[in-house]
């Protein structure tokens, strides 16, 4: 990688039934003591040229339109639990560990892309949003919250989104992915979301959810998520000579493939990504 950013963190999507549809590569620069790090994503999409029947990881969108939530295969685990949602996958793997009690679910691109995520799964569910504390979450929150609201009126179905108040103290650019705040404990983000919900919701200690919501059936889950069948390494693509360009490519699903396996550290992924050449 270039300019100085790195890989922090890869991010599996899948979709309702846990089939891998791609990853997204967390990329970070230091901007300096004090300051919190640059970020972008990344999205990493199994791809294939059926002409040369060559197929490989590249950086590209694996969702075109109606994008997957992250972390949506967890409600076919429990339908049960509550879902909670906040900015960025980081933090909803963070927000995860401490709240058992909870799905907790974020999108794919950042605070200005809430609106372009397939929320319908939501819809009927008892969902609360927990913004970063800055301006662009706040947006995002309402946003979020209006998107939800307008499925349930499509649907017939009451669908309601609490947002969580953030203290007027609390640091900008907060999230819940960082150090809690000193006097919080786990307890105080549990208390915060219940105050929060916009339905009769009771969440027991440690964690634990008892929900009074009618399941709503999703399409097609039922079957716990897959565990494994992560995609193969693309390295060796990237070093030989069957090269081709963006105009034959299509994604494909890893999941079918039996050549693939997770891609491997971005280094020799990010040498020429962007386009392939014929030789």
């Amino acid at each position: 990688l270039k300019d100085g950013w790195q890989e922090t963190g890869r991010y599996a999507y899948r979709d309702a039934q846990g089939n891998l549809k791609g990853y997204v590569v967390r990329l970070e620069k230091e901007r300096g003591e004090g300051k919190k790090n640059d970020k972008k994503p990344l999205p990493l999409a199994w791809c294939e040229n059926k002409k040369l029947g060559i197929k490989c990881w590249k950086s590209q969108a694996f969702d075109k339109g109606n994008k997957t939530p992250y972390g949506i295969e967890k409600l076919a685990q429990d339908l049960s639990k509550p879902v909670l949602v906040v900015e960025g996958e980081k933090t909803a793997d963070i927000a995860q560990k401490r709240l058992p009690g909870y799905h907790v679910l974020s999108w794919i691109g950042g605070a200005g892309n809430v609106q372009l995520t397939n929320w319908e799964p939501l819809v009927g569910k008892t969902v609360v949003m927990w913004p970063d504390n800055d301006e662009a979450g706040h947006k995002a929150a309402q946003e979020f919250q209006k998107v939800i609201s307008q499925l349930g009126a499509e649907k017939n179905i009451e669908t309601k989104v609490g947002i969580v108040p953030l203290p007027r103290d609390l640091s900008e650019g907060w999230d819940l992915g960082d150090h809690l705040p000193k006097g919080w404990t786990n307890d105080t983000v549990v208390q915060m979301i219940q105050e929060a919900m916009p339905v009769r919701e009771k969440i027991l200690d440690k964690g634990e959810a008892r929900s009074s919501d009618e399941s709503v059936t999703l399409d097609g889950v039922g079957s716990k998520a897959k565990a494994g069948a992560f995609p193969a390494s693309p390295d060796s693509l990237l070093s030989s000579n069957a090269s081709f360009e963006n105009k034959d490519l299509e994604v494909s699903s890893p999941e079918t493939s039996s050549s693939a396996k997770s891609p491997k550290k971005l280094s020799p992924l990010m040498r020429k990504q962007e386009k392939f050449e014929k030789r």
